[in-house]
């Protein structure tokens, strides 16, 4: 997969890398989100736009279009953190995403 957009509990959005396990953005705007994907990734906007709106809709991960609960990207990325990294850096990360 690489990485995907992920709605933080707060409502703004951030980037998890399956490549580090672990959140690289974070408490982006949808225009910020967007501005990544087309600037660092050299998305297209309208590719751009569908990422974003992805993580927006909460689309589950590894799934191409079943919508989550509305923080199933969330709680999947927390949990890899968790096994990979440790309750310290879950901990961090939440504290971070909570602002």
């Amino acid at each position: 997969m690489g990485w995907r957009i992920v709605k933080q509990l707060n409502g703004k959005l951030a980037r998890f890398s399956d490549i580090v396990d672990n959140f690289t953005h974070a408490n982006l705007s949808e225009e910020e989100a967007i501005e990544m994907c087309v600037v660092e990734f050299s998305f297209s906007i309208e590719n751009a736009k569908t990422k974003v709106l992805s993580g927006l809709e909460d689309i589950k991960p590894y799934t191409t279009d079943e919508k989550g609960s509305g923080h199933d990207r969330w709680d999947d990325s927390i949990e890899t953190i968790r096994i990979i990294h440790g309750k310290k850096e879950v901990d961090k990360i939440k504290k971070l995403c909570s602002s």
